[in-house]
């Protein structure tokens, strides 16, 4: 093997690569500064590869750098790798349409943009189900990590913020149930306010006094149990129904409206009642038709206030 070695170096560019042996942040770097260092004492590139545990090609290869360019040979070039899928537009829209707005403009039924697992099985990677639909993008969680870290993002938890209901749409309800109670008084038909109540088997933790840097335990067993209590008031006579099961769902409030028409038996019943999903369900709204004497009269999005029902 013909072996080659650098002669001794002038003394400025060996405190050039002295400095770069010495200080370079990079441990690739100092380890070929190194490498021409010890060539320029007269080491062949064998012991050379020896003293600094890589190879004798690598060796002689990065004398041949140093030699062609000087110590910027010993620098790598730069690496075009492959083409970003973020292109500069995608990102655009992640800061400007996404992260500045919320998800439920987009048409998600979540608050707030998130990146772990699988969604919709499990809403926690909506950004990248977001990509993947808008763009046809595929990336991984900890690229979608990075980009929220480098905006400035972080987890926060988020407070509870009270919707509210279009003022115009309530006042002009409070005229509509005006008009029913005059009708309810006169006899004409039968009001009914109805709304239910979840009360769960694990206690309800509030402030209590404790010695500070202590955190109090309350003891409780694994009981996931609830009961729901559908309830229904006559603002006339003043007469309050109530129906217990085991879930707000649509059989139970089909039961409770079954319920109300046994204690009715001939009335006109108009039920006063919030837009909940089992108050609308399909079951519902054919007992309804089937019965003609009865109607439900959905109240205005966010508006609990107008439910006598609730404040029972």
């Amino acid at each position: 093997m013909h072996i080659k070695h650098l002669k001794l170096l002038p003394k400025e560019q060996e405190i050039t690569v002295n400095e770069m042996y010495q200080h370079h942040t990079n441990r690739r770097y100092r380890q070929r500064a190194h490498m021409i260092l010890l060539s320029a004492q007269g080491y062949n590139q064998k012991e050379i590869a020896q003293i600094v545990r890589t190879t004798p090609k690598t060796v002689a290869r990065y004398i041949k750098h140093y030699k062609k360019r000087g110590f910027l040979g010993l620098y790598d070039e730069p690496i075009p790798g492959r083409p970003p899928k973020v292109t500069d537009d995608v990102q655009k829209h992640i800061i400007d349409d996404c992260l500045e707005t919320n998800p439920r403009e987009h048409g998600y039924n979540i608050s707030g943009w998130t990146i772990l697992r699988g969604y919709p099985r499990d809403p926690k990677s909506l950004m990248r189900h977001h990509l993947w639909i808008r763009f046809g993008i595929s990336v991984c969680i900890e690229t979608v990590r990075q980009w929220f870290i480098r905006l400035g993002y972080s987890l926060i938890v988020p407070r509870y913020l009270l919707l509210e209901a279009n003022e115009k749409e309530v006042e002009e309800y409070w005229q509509d149930i005006a008009q029913l109670l005059d009708k309810a008084k006169q006899g004409e038909i039968v009001l009914i306010f109805m709304d239910e109540s979840t009360f769960k088997m694990v206690p309800t933790l509030s402030r209590m006094w404790a010695k500070k840097g202590s955190k109090p335990m309350v003891p409780i067993y694994d009981n996931k149990r609830q009961v729901v209590i559908t309830g229904g008031t006559n603002p006339v006579t003043g007469k309050t129904h109530f129906r217990r099961s085991s879930n707000a769902t649509k059989e139970a409030a089909l039961a409770f409206l079954k319920q109300i028409r046994r204690y009715y038996p001939d009335a006109e019943i108009v039920v006063l009642l919030d837009r909940a999903p089992s108050h609308k369900s399909h079951i519902v709204r054919e007992y309804v038709i089937q019965d003609k004497k009865m109607h439900l009269k959905c109240l205005p999005k966010y508006s609990p206030k107008l439910n006598k029902q609730e404040d029972i």
